[in-house]
């Protein structure tokens, strides 16, 4: 990235040899492509679907996922999710307010965007990545950023959205070039904790920053969430594990507890 320019591709690396496999995934838009990748990798035995009976799986498990996202969309913007208004959020919106201006910002699981957004200066260049349409559709509709396809030309304006995730479903070359990467409430939602946590760094210019929260899985385990607890679709990863990921990527990590259940990491790469 040079001047606020933002380079993407049109052939993520996670698309690479997977149409071979799968001759009907062409016809998806490079969207659905990523999260069939994702839904694959998830069970192996998939793989051995038939054509139809894998189409028609994937579209149940696609509407289910949405579902879920549309669920905590509104639960997030309602008042029963005082912990992340009362605490996280202020604290996230912090550290946005605190990036200088003309800095490049990546926000990985931007989700509706509330505790960044809003905080954005004029002259930053921020690129919000999300893999629920419903969720980017929400944040095109409050802040008025658009939402750009995979392989489209950028736009003109400096401030959009684009569809992704962790951990090889970015859509940029490793470049790293962002000064700022910021992760909230997105590492729960992927196993592979290493090759994420890698993502991150790949993107980020040598001596960038990054500010990361997720659930503290050392207090979760041990509180009285038990819808959180128990929720299969959550991988609660360990503090020290990703405090020792960071460090070897990172001049210093910093940790912080916020909220009672929550964890942030925040640092500058080498």
């Amino acid at each position: 990235m040079l001047n606020g320019e933002i380079k993407m591709t049109t052939k993520p690396i996670h698309i690479r040899d997977f149409v071979t496999a799968f001759p009907l995934a062409k016809i998806m838009p490079p969207e659905m492509r990523v999260l069939f990748r994702e839904w694959i990798n998830e069970d192996e035995s998939r793989r051995d679907l038939g054509r139809k009976e894998y189409l028609s799986a994937f579209q149940n498990w696609y509407t289910q996922r949405e579902v879920i996202s549309k669920a905590w969309a509104d639960y997030s913007e309602s008042s029963e999710d005082s912990l992340r208004h009362l605490s996280l959020n202020p604290r996230i919106s912090r550290k946005v307010q605190s990036i200088p201006e003309r800095s490049s910002i990546l926000d990985i699981g931007c989700g509706l965007g509330d505790a960044v957004i809003p905080h954005l200066k004029s002259e930053q260049t921020y690129v919000g990545v999300d893999t629920s349409r419903y969720c980017l559709s929400r944040l095109k509709e409050k802040y008025g950023l658009s939402n750009i396809s995979l392989g489209e030309t950028k736009p003109n304006d400096i401030k959009f959205t684009l569809f992704g995730a962790l951990p090889t479903t970015l859509p940029f070359p490793q470049s790293h070039g962002f000064d700022e990467v910021l992760c909230n409430m997105a590492l729960h939602n992927v196993k592979d904790l290493e090759t994420s946590l890698a993502s991150i760094f790949s993107l980020l210019k040598p001596k960038g920053r990054y500010f990361i929260s997720t659930f503290d899985a050392d207090r979760i385990s041990r509180s009285n969430f038990p819808e959180l607890a128990g929720n299969p679709r959550i991988t609660y990863h360990r503090t020290n594990d990703i405090f020792n990921i960071l460090r070897d990527y990172s001049e210093g990590v910093r940790t912080e507890q916020n909220g009672g259940i929550f964890k942030i990491f925040e640092g500058k790469a080498r």
